[in-house]
C-alpha cells in the first residue's frame, strides 16, 4: 500500500509559498459570458486569451491554513498520539473569544482526552503558565499553541479554514529530537493492586535519614516496603519534585517511619519539614533521551488510572514506560488479585509542541488573498461582468513601468459608431497579396463604451501571437484596418499622428491603447467560474482562494 505522508504534503505547501516570493503569482479575472473551466490545455488558453484584468497577489497575502474546529461543550476531542495518523482528526480546537478572557482566537492542542470523555470546559489563556499546558477538571490536557485577533479571523478565515500566523509556521528544523509528550494507562480499569501513601516530612536530619508520618491511619509496617517508590514531595511554597525511595523502615511507638534516598538528601529547598509528600508506585522511562520524569496518580481500589509527566526530558526518539512491581506485588499468584498496568509513552513532534505549526497541525492547504479595492479602479473597468478568476504564474509583461495591476482591454477610438456592448467587431485583412486576404483576422467582444472610445475584451487572430516584450504584435489587431461591426459596418479608427508601429512600447497612444500584459503567457495554476458578477464605479471584490496540495 502506497502513502503519501502528511509531511509531504505540508512541505509542498511550504515550497509553494516559498515560490511566491522569487516568482510572480497574479489573480486573473477572465471572460464577460457564463463558461465553464476544465483541467485542459484548451480551457487554460481560452481562459488566458478571455482575460479582463488582473492584480499581482504579494507573499503578504498567502497564509498557511488548517482547518477551523471551534471548541464545544460536550465534544470528544481526538488526543495527539505519534501512533496514530492524525490527518483530519479534531486533535487541536479554536477557543472563540465568547469562551475565553483574552479577546482573540486561541488554538489548543488536545494532549490528553481523559479516555474519550467529553469536553466541557475550554482551556483558558494565562501568561503565567511558563508551559502553557493546561490540565482541566474534566480530564483534559491542553497545549497552547498560537493565537489570531479578531481582525485576522475576521480577514482571513474561510469556508472552515483559519490561517497559522505565528512566526514559528517557518518550522525548526535543527531539533530532530522529541520530549516525552504523555504517558498512557492501557488498561486504566483492568490493573489493580498498587498502593499510594501521603503524609507531611517530620524531620530532615544531616546523616540523610528521612522522617515522615503519615496522614491518616498508619504506614505499611513492613521494612522495605516502599523500596523504590516514587517519593513526591511539594514543599510548603508549593514547588515540587521526585526521588527514589532506598531504604524503609517503620517505627510502630511512634507511627512514623524513616526513609533514605537512592539520590541522598538533595539540597534543593524542596526536601524540608512540613512538605506533604505522596509514596506512590514509580514510573521507569528509558529511552535513547534523558531527564524525562513522571508520576502515577493511584485511585483508592489500588488501581493506577493515569500518569503526570513532570518532567518531559529531551533527546529522545525512543521510549518507553513500565512500573516496577512493588513489594509483595506478584500477578503470578493463582491466590493474587493483582494486575499489572500497561504504559505507553508517547513523544512529542520533532523539537516539541508548537516548533512546527505547519507540520504538527497537518497543514495541506495555501489561502491566496486578494482585493479589488475603489482605488484599483482608476485603472481596472468599472462595467460589464466577469464570470472567471485564475492564478497565473510568472505571465509575461511589455517594458512599462507598473505591472501589478493591469487592464487587458484594447481601447480604441472610432470616427464614429453604434456599437453595444457584448457585441462583436472584426477586421478583415484587404490586401490582395497577404495569406489571408479577405479572411478574418481580429475578432474581439465590446465590454464597454464611451462616447466615441470602444474599449474591446476576448481579442483573438487567427494566427499564433508573439510574446514579444518590444512591440505589440502578440495582439492581432491591425490599426491601419478599419474594424467592422455584427451587421458589417465599416468603422475607423482614429489614428491621427500616430505612427503605424513605435520603436518604443508604449501602453498610450492617441487614439489608442492596448493592454502591457503579453497575452497568454503564463502558467494557469488554478481556474473557477461562477454566476456572473457586475462591476460598477463602487465595486470592491475581495478574494480568497483556498489551494489544497
Amino acid at each position: 500500500m502506497s502513502i503519501i505522508t502528511s509531511k509531504y504534503r505540508s512541505d509542498t505547501a511550504r515550497r509553494f509559498v516559498d515560490d511566491v516570493a522569487f516568482s510572480d503569482y497574479y489573480l486573473f479575472v477572465s471572460s464577460t459570458a457564463n463558461t465553464t473551466v476544465s483541467n485542459t490545455e484548451k480551457s487554460k488558453k481560452q481562459f488566458l486569451e478571455k482575460t479582463l484584468f488582473g492584480k499581482k497577489i504579494t507573499s503578504e497575502e498567502v497564509f498557511f491554513m488548517i482547518k477551523n474546529y471551534p471548541w464545544e461543550i460536550d465534544t470528544a476531542y481526538d488526543q495527539y498520539d505519534d501512533d496514530a495518523d492524525m490527518t483530519n482528526k479534531k486533535f487541536y480546537t479554536v477557543v472563540y473569544p465568547v469562551n475565553n478572557e483574552v479577546g482573540d482566537y486561541r488554538i489548543y492542542k488536545c494532549l490528553f482526552n481523559n479516555y474519550g470523555a467529553k469536553s466541557t470546559t475550554p482551556p483558558n489563556y494565562s501568561a503565567l503558565q511558563q508551559d502553557q499546558i493546561y490540565r482541566l477538571a474534566d480530564g483534559y490536557v491542553w497545549k497552547y499553541m498560537y493565537s489570531i485577533s479578531e481582525l485576522e479571523f475576521d480577514a482571513y478565515n474561510t469556508r472552515g479554514y483559519i490561517p497559522i500566523i505565528e512566526d514559528v509556521a517557518v518550522g525548526n528544523n535543527e531539533i530532530s529530537t522529541s520530549s516525552v509528550n504523555q504517558i498512557f494507562v492501557v488498561n486504566p480499569t483492568q490493573n489493580r493492586g498498587y498502593e499510594e501513601a501521603r503524609g507531611l516530612v517530620f524531620e530532615v536530619n544531616p546523616q540523610g535519614d528521612i522522617v515522615i508520618t503519615p496522614g491518616s491511619g498508619t504506614l505499611n509496617a513492613i521494612r522495605n516496603y516502599y523500596s523504590g517508590y516514587s517519593f513526591y514531595v511539594t514543599s510548603v511554597f508549593g514547588v515540587s519534585n521526585t526521588y527514589t525511595i532506598d531504604t524503609y523502615a517503620y517505627d510502630q511507638i511512634f507511627n512514623r517511619a524513616v526513609v533514605t534516598l537512592v539520590e541522598g538528601v538533595p539540597d534543593d529547598g524542596i526536601l524540608s519539614t512540613s512538605a506533604s509528600y505522596k509514596l506512590l508506585p514509580r514510573i521507569v522511562i528509558t529511552g535513547d533521551g534523558t531527564g524525562a520524569t513522571a508520576v502515577a496518580n493511584v485511585s483508592s481500589d489500588g488501581t493506577i488510572t493515569g500518569v503526570a509527566v513532570l518532567n518531559p526530558g529531551s533527546g529522545y526518539t525512543n521510549v518507553t514506560a513500565l512500573v516496577p512491581d512493588p513489594f509483595s506485588f506478584d500477578p503470578s499468584t493463582l491466590s493474587s488479585l493483582d494486575e499489572r498496568v500497561i504504559l505507553r509513552a508517547v513523544l512529542s513532534p520533532i523539537g516539541g509542541h508548537s516548533a512546527d505549526l505547519i507540520d504538527e497541525l497537518k497543514c495541506k492547504n495555501i489561502l491566496m488573498y486578494t482585493t479589488f479595492t475603489e482605488t484599483d479602479n482608476i485603472t481596472l473597468p468599472t462595467s460589464n461582468d466577469f464570470t472567471s478568476i485564475g492564478i497565473v504564474k510568472n505571465p509575461l509583461f511589455k517594458n512599462v513601468a507598473n505591472n501589478d495591476i493591469f487592464d487587458n482591454r484594447i481601447e480604441l477610438a472610432l470616427d464614429d459608431h453604434s456599437l453595444a456592448v457584448n457585441e462583436i467587431v472584426t477586421q478583415i485583412e484587404t490586401d490582395p497579396s497577404s495569406a489571408f486576404y479577405n479572411q478574418v483576422t481580429f475578432s474581439g467582444k465590446v465590454h464597454a463604451v464611451s462616447n466615441n472610445f470602444v474599449y474591446i475584451c476576448e481579442y483573438i487572430g487567427p494566427y499564433p501571437n508573439s510574446t514579444s516584450n518590444t512591440d505589440f504584435s502578440d495582439i492581432s489587431l491591425n490599426i491601419n484596418l478599419p474594424i467592422r461591426s455584427a451587421d458589417n459596418q465599416i468603422l475607423n479608427i482614429n489614428t491621427d499622428n500616430n505612427p503605424e508601429y513605435p520603436l518604443e512600447y508604449d501602453i498610450n497612444y492617441p487614439g489608442f491603447s492596448i493592454s502591457p500584459y503579453v497575452q497568454k503567457t503564463g502558467e494557469v495554476y488554478y481556474m473557477n467560474s461562477f454566476f456572473p458578477i457586475t462591476r460598477t464605479e463602487e465595486s470592491r471584490e475581495q478574494f480568497k482562494i483556498l489551494l489544497e496540495f
